[in-house]
């Protein structure tokens, strides 16, 4: 497989693949290591003739972080399960790629002020 053809998809598909990583693992720095591991498996083992490779890096970066999520021990928690908090700018964007619905992201359709934390 071509390197530079792989550094594309990179730049294309690594937000996408790590909000996606995020909200598996619950974790921004598991996020990033799984970001990782899919792009080398990715310069490991890409096939030849790719017609969508955003499909088969989703496939590759969820199979990442179920390994990943079964690796962990499990430990007994009492309470609700938050994910871990992730540095957002002022402007309102988020770090990560999330799908336009209706013409707004889907975070943004949440009423967090009404929420009872």
């Amino acid at each position: 497989m071509n390197e530079a053809l792989l550094t594309r998809w990179f730049a294309e598909h690594r937000a996408f693949l790590w909000g996606l990583c995020y909200r598996v693992t619950g974790s921004a720095a598991d996020a990033d290591d799984v970001v990782q591991e899919t792009f080398i498996r990715a310069l490991k083992h890409a096939p030849e003739d790719l017609a969508e490779p955003r499909r088969w890096l989703v496939r590759v970066a969820v199979n990442a972080s179920r390994d990943l999520l079964r690796r962990r021990k499990r430990q007994s928690y009492i309470g609700q399960w938050l994910p871990g908090p992730i540095e957002t700018s002022d402007d309102g964007t988020l770090p990560s790629y999330e799908p336009v619905v209706d013409g707004a992201r889907t975070l943004d359709s949440l009423n967090v002020s009404s929420c009872r934390c």
